[in-house]
């Protein structure tokens, strides 16, 4: 891996960054779900809560 960088310093940047830019498209995308699977919560929380008392 060390070969391929001319330099180690902008070399671990690149991987920082790489890594941040990751984190940050992971996270969008759990809030993204986590907010879909709460607006479905709450469309369906009657249905949810009459099925989960009724059985």
């Amino acid at each position: 891996f060390s070969w391929i960088c001319t330099n180690i310093i902008e070399c671990s940047v690149d991987v920082i960054y790489l890594s941040f830019s990751l984190l940050n498209r992971l996270k969008q995308f759990t809030s993204t779900l986590a907010q879909l699977c709460f607006s479905d919560f709450q469309d369906h929380r009657e249905k949810t809560f009459t099925i989960f008392f009724y059985h």
